[in-house]
């Protein structure tokens, strides 16, 4: 009868927190300095990487306790209601999970999370995590004894701020790194000295940054910001904000 008794608390695994907030971030941060350390005024191309490091530095480590929810990305632990959570799910098994809130949650829209379980589980089937199973049947208990009262209004105005804040995020980025390195936009990644990958790479940036195609991608990326789903504008957003010096200033 013990082995078979649920756990009343669902959280995070610790090895699963070490890998994917740690191990994995510093593998890409070496990896990073490894092919620009000699060549640091291209490390910019590195940049969707370097992202990439951030976001798994940013997961959140979940515990679920029976009527509170509580995360923490670092040291400070923060309570969420169920009924505060619109949707659940699995991102990436089986390592990360994602938490969809009534608001917009910075930086990345959703609550990306830590799973529980196996280290060992099929990273291409999504085999079930006990501890989401458990948020959304408590999400479910809580929406039938309490139906959550949404506001279109708020929500509307909830997206168009975040969408605001990540362009004017994307264009201070793009505009400090214009200004404090002026010879980013002369840089251009060659062979041998640069993998193929890279040089390919490099090549699309000069198109996608240089007159006019710099004007019509970032009208693209408005429009995608403004006709996708909220968990995903941001992101649009983000990278129209990150082109815009590029018109502004006529910066390749």
């Amino acid at each position: 009868m013990a082995r078979n008794a649920q756990p009343s608390v669902f959280r995070s695994d610790t090895s699963k927190l070490f890998l994917s907030r740690l191990w994995f971030p510093f593998l890409i941060v070496c990896g990073v300095l490894g092919i620009f350390w000699d060549n640091w005024k291209g490390v910019w191309i590195a940049s969707p990487l370097i992202v990439g490091a951030a976001f798994l530095l940013s997961l959140a480590e979940v515990r679920a306790e029976a009527g509170v929810l509580r995360y923490r990305r670092f040291l400070r632990w923060k309570e969420i209601g169920y009924d505060e959570i619109s949707k659940c799910g699995t991102a990436w098994p089986p390592f990360v999970g994602f938490l969809k809130l009534q608001d917009f949650i910075l930086p990345w829209g959703r609550v990306y999370f830590v799973l529980d379980g196996s280290l060992f589980e099929n990273p291409f089937r999504d085999s079930g995590s006990g501890l989401v199973r458990h948020i959304l049947s408590t999400m479910q208990r809580a929406e039938n004894s309490e139906p959550i009262t949404k506001t279109g209004h708020k929500a509307t105005r909830h997206l168009i701020v975040a969408g605001l804040l990540a362009g004017s995020l994307g264009f201070l980025v793009s505009l400090m790194t214009t200004l404090l390195f002026p010879g980013l936009a002369q840089f251009h990644a060659k062979e041998p000295d640069f993998p193929r990958w890279v040089v390919i790479y490099d090549q699309l940036r000069t198109i996608v940054f240089g007159w006019p195609w710099n004007l019509l991608v970032f009208a693209l990326f408005v429009l995608a910001a403004a006709r996708s789903r909220p968990q995903g504008a941001w992101v649009f957003a983000f990278v129209a904000g990150l082109l815009l010096p590029s018109i502004v200033l006529g910066w390749r």
